[in-house]
């Protein structure tokens, strides 16, 4: 029972991950995934959320500009 929810739980995060835009998508694994951001590699993580390693370097300049604001 708890494997099923898994399951299903990361089969709805991907489906997420597929009908959002970049920016959202990496907002939602910062969310969810708070302390991995630091402790992976971003190529990884680009990887997961199905981006590119540029695009996900563009996205945290983003955010860090938008933050310092």
């Amino acid at each position: 029972r708890i494997s099923q929810e898994g399951l299903l739980y990361n089969i709805k995060f991907h489906r997420r991950l597929i009908m959002q835009d970049a920016l959202q998508s990496y907002r939602d694994f910062l969310r969810i995934y708070p302390t991995v951001a630091q402790r992976v590699e971003a190529q990884h993580i680009a990887s997961y959320l199905g981006i590119t390693r540029h695009s996900l370097s563009r996205i945290r300049k983003k955010l860090s500009t938008k933050n310092k604001s």
